[in-house]
């Protein structure tokens, strides 16, 4: 399970391509999309921690 409460859905990842793609993210560039559910949030704000 992730911090977010789930696992990504195939649907949820195309939702995010598909608003990548169109018109209003067109001011978006050379960004990286994190979809990994919290998780890189949680280990950079010490909520989560590797064992």
């Amino acid at each position: 399970m992730s911090v977010g409460g789930h696992f990504g859905t195939p649907d949820e990842v195309a939702e995010a391509a598909a608003f990548l793609l169109g018109r209003q993210a067109g001011f978006i560039t050379g960004a990286d999309l994190l979809m990994d559910g919290g998780v890189t949030a949680a280990l950079r704000g010490g909520e989560l921690t590797v064992p």
